[in-house]
């Protein structure tokens, strides 16, 4: 990895993976029909399940849409996409605890492809 550049080893997905996966907060990355596509290690600590159980999976049939409270900005069908947001919630986690959750909601705008 030497001479790589910063860039150069984030655009290498699995590094990106590997330095979100051991952050001490809980990542839970969707698409705009609630698909999960990343799901880390403190995600499964604090709900209780397994990344593996997860992905490709709406978050409302995982967590039922007591996870984010009444701040769901999918729960319609059209997405309400705004800018960041924070608040605090208590959902159960799969075992039936609940546990004070401070969530930061923050859209990914992805540019169009540039075709070739």
């Amino acid at each position: 990895m030497q001479g790589l550049s910063f860039e150069e080893l984030l655009s290498n997905t699995r590094n990106l993976e590997r330095i979100l996966d051991n952050l001490k907060e809980g990542i839970i990355a969707h698409d705009f029909s609630r698909r999960i596509f990343f799901f880390n290690k403190e995600a499964e600590n604090i709900t209780g399940y397994r990344r593996e159980d997860v992905l490709g999976r709406d978050c409302h049939e995982v967590f039922g849409e007591r996870f984010c409270g009444e701040h769901c900005s999918f729960c319609g069908s059209d997405p309400l996409i705004g800018e960041y947001q924070e608040y605090t919630v208590t959902p159960p986690s799969k075992h039936g605890e609940s546990r004070r959750v401070e969530i930061s909601v923050i859209p990914i705008h992805i540019p169009p492809l540039r075709e070739a």
